[in-house]
């Protein structure tokens, strides 16, 4: 009663990850936490993922909250028919915080994507206040090159440099939602990448053709 899809291949990234599947979850009636909830086996049609620093978890129809420090606040949900789609009024970087978005944009709550992706205009905007915050005197958020796999990274000589700036250094991302606002610490939307002797930090979201924001 519960069909359960089997890959036929894999590309990309996907070979290099110690995964057993992909969990296919939409705003859509045939989708897998849908099913659930049609059969029963679960209460509520939601799910909830949860990010901690030391661990993460999903729950299957409810709100477990068990780890949360403080209320959880939401977000309204955009009408549609497979994604899970919502408003962002602005974003801004650094403490004082530069809007760089002018007029509200709609974001797609991703949750097969492990980084984000903005719009290219949107994306130089982001990049270009980033650098601008790093620039001023006594900040050294690292020296930032740009690649097609990778993004923007930054080259650290140990590890400590590195985390010293991630935790310290890098900026806040503020996303301000129609009532509520998101912190996006540094080491929330940073990925490590070691390779050889090669520590860097990178961005953790990049650009694409789309004019909608992909929060992954």
């Amino acid at each position: 009663a519960l069909p359960v899809g089997c890959t036929t291949g894999e590309e990309g990234k996907y070979k290099e990850l110690n995964t057993d599947g992909i969990m296919g979850m939409s705003n859509n009636p045939k989708s897998f936490i849908s099913l659930l909830y049609n059969l029963r086996l679960i209460n509520r049609n939601i799910f909830t993922l949860c990010f901690g620093l030391r661990g993460r978890y999903l729950s299957l129809g409810e709100v477990d909250s068990t780890h949360h420090k403080g209320t959880p606040q939401y977000i309204p949900l955009l009408t549609s028919n497979i994604n899970y789609l919502v408003k962002v009024s602005s974003l801004s970087i650094g403490p004082e915080g530069k809007n760089v978005i002018k007029t509200p944009l709609i974001a797609s709550v991703e949750t097969g994507n492990t980084i984000s992706y903005l719009p290219s205009i949107l994306y130089k905007s982001v990049t270009r206040e980033f650098h601008k915050y790093c620039s001023e005197p006594g900040r050294n958020c690292g020296n930032f090159t740009y690649s097609n796999e990778y993004g923007y990274c930054a080259d650290f000589p140990n590890r400590e440099v590195l985390f010293r700036a991630i935790f310290f250094i890098w900026p806040n991302i503020t996303l301000n939602f129609e009532n509520t606002i998101y912190l996006w610490k540094p080491v929330n939307y940073y990925y490590y990448h070691f390779d050889g002797k090669e520590r860097k930090a990178c961005l953790g979201f990049n650009y694409h053709s789309s004019d909608k924001i992909i929060l992954g």
